[in-house]
């Protein structure tokens, strides 16, 4: 129902026929599979150097050891050249179709995942990737022109030690295919589940699964939240965040300045969505299938150590995600905190600071020293890891206010962390490439607070300018029966709420009360109101420029 209300809403707009975003893209399998092509053994077949896990493991712990902020590393780059004009296996069709298949093994690998150059694609011809070990029964693509970001596919990880890459060109294909295997990366910790038997776990046994309970206030919070790679060998978290003015908002996506995404790698960037774990205490055997390639940089401060992108393509509709809302305003003081992340780069977790947080320098206490971090004391209930890089931290209302930079948190170990505050990122250096706000405000509104919202929502639900003393939300929009009206106080002050109809009458009054600072919420219907007929209404707040849309369906 509520895509035929927004199609319809679209169209009072002018919006009808209007580009739209590219869609991330998940298709068929790969040819051989329809074809029951069984003949791996008898396909080119190339074994790459081994890799010395054990002083990869070593390098990463004196990494780690001497307290630098980097991205975690999960993954051996081996740097190769292989391409259809000199290697690999061509099959010819009756149709006139070709199919170009190699084998690449890299003994030992938990997974693998490839990074394409020089890549060509006629119209019609595609790319996959996909376990070699039949038991796995999973694929990565197709990959065609749309994907191809500067000359280069970088794929998502596969199970296994042996990965088959595997084109398609079409009979009378516009020109000759180029694609080139320029690097192969050979998963030395463990990325996803693939290597881990059901009930055994990586991360931290203090962490939290996102399906438990506890998170079940968060569950929109939690929808932003996804993991990447970077150069198919580092890792870090992230979230999508919401920007002010503009429907569909942009795929930005905001996580840490020392995670190293950059101009010169940013085409490299693979997000897995909604890797979770499927039960509540598992801490394993989530899946990695929905992803999607390719960022474009847009800012990035070492200060506060933020990092933005926009996501080359839009996530699809059946990924589900959610953009975050935020609070950039300097004197907004959270009482406690959530951290959503993926530690140690596995399923999904939560976690909670009951307590209030505290401004800082990176790594030290004194307060308020620059005043460029959040400082969490030790959390109460879960923790982070090495891979929770870049992922957010949400006030009690809902709002991010900054991303994970570092600290000495774990399991073992209940001590503090520090994420880069918000408001610092808003202004930044000063310029576009080193501040946030005129992408999350490309309107120049001066609005210092964003509530969060699906991809379809007409609108995002936010703040008025500096100064404005609340905002309204309306949940659950459309609705059928009833609803709640949350909005948020700065000062005290008298309040009235009405329901206006779409030819601005006003329907129903709620009675004026005074309220305080924070957060308050009414429920409709109240008492001896009657229920609304369908339709398209607002719900405005009195003595202030807010309303917003409400839809009552049947």
């Amino acid at each position: 129902m509520k895509s035929l209300w927004l199609a319809a809403w679209a169209a009072t707009m002018g919006w009808v026929g209007v580009a739209g975003p590219a869609w991330a893209f998940q298709g068929a399998e790969p040819l051989s599979w329809s074809l029951g092509w069984n003949d791996a053994n008898q396909v080119d077949t190339v074994i790459l150097p081994a890799v010395d896990e054990a002083a990869y493991l070593a390098e990463d712990a004196a990494r780690a050891s001497s307290g630098e902020a980097t991205p975690l590393r999960f993954a051996a780059p081996l740097y190769v050249h292989y391409s259809p004009a000199s290697d690999g296996s061509w099959t010819a069709l009756p149709d006139g179709r070709r199919v170009w298949r190699m084998q690449l093994v890299s003994l030992g690998a938990r997974t693998l995942n490839l990074g394409f150059s020089e890549v060509t694609l006629p119209p019609g011809a595609t790319v996959h990737i996909y376990s070699a070990d039949p038991s796995w029964e999973y694929y990565e693509g197709p990959f065609s022109a749309s994907e191809v970001i500067d000359g280069q596919i970088w794929t998502p990880v596969v199970p296994g030690d042996a990965v088959m890459v595997e084109m398609m060109v079409p009979a009378h294909s516009a020109f000759e295919p180029g694609l080139a295997i320029t690097q192969v990366n050979h998963d030395y910790r463990g990325f996803g589940s693939f290597d881990a038997p059901a009930g055994e776990q990586r991360q931290g046994s203090c962490n939290n699964d996102v399906v438990c309970p506890e998170a079940n206030p968060w569950r929109d919070d939690i929808r932003s939240e996804g993991v990447y790679t970077l150069q198919g060998f580092w890792t870090c978290s992230g979230q999508l965040i919401n920007t002010i003015g503009v429907t569909p908002p942009p795929a930005y996506f905001l996580t840490a300045n020392h995670c190293g995404i950059s101009t010169g790698n940013d085409n490299t960037m693979v997000v897995y969505w909604n890797f979770e774990s499927p039960n509540c205490g598992s801490l394993c055997c989530g899946s990695l299938s929905d992803n999607q390639t390719g960022a474009l940089y847009r800012a990035s401060y070492s200060t506060s150590d933020f990092c933005l992108v926009e996501l080359s393509l839009y996530p699809r509709t059946s990924s589900d995600v959610y953009f975050a809302g935020w609070d950039a305003r300097q004197e907004n003081a959270p009482t406690s905190a959530v951290g959503i992340h993926h530690p140690n780069c596995d399923e999904k977790a939560i976690s909670f600071q009951n307590d209030p947080l505290t401004i800082t320098t990176y790594l030290q206490n004194s307060v308020p020293g620059n005043g460029s971090h959040w400082r969490i004391d030790q959390w109460e209930d879960g923790t982070t890891e090495p891979g929770s890089s870049g992922s957010g931290l949400w006030d009690p209302n809902h709002h991010l206010v900054g991303q994970l930079h570092g600290g000495f948190a774990s399991c073992s170990s209940i001590t503090s962390d520090w994420y880069g505050r918000l408001p610092v990122s808003w202004t930044g250096g000063g310029g576009n490439s080193t501040r946030l706000s005129n992408w999350l405000d490309p309107n120049g509104t001066g609005t210092l607070m964003a509530n969060g919202r699906n991809p379809d929502d007409p609108g995002s639900v936010e703040d008025g300018p500096l100064g404005v003393g609340f905002a309204t939300q309306v949940a659950p929009n459309p609705t059928s029966t009833g609803f709640r009206v949350t909005f948020r106080m700065q000062d005290t002050a008298s309040v009235q709420l009405e329901i206006v109809d779409a030819a601005g009458r006003v329907i129903q009054r709620h009675q004026a009360g005074t309220y305080g600072p924070g957060e308050w919420q009414v429920a409709w219907p109240t008492a001896g109101a009657r229920a609304l007929d369908p339709g398209v209404y607002f719900v405005r707040v009195v003595g202030q420029d807010t309303a917003q849309k409400l839809v009552v369906v049947r």
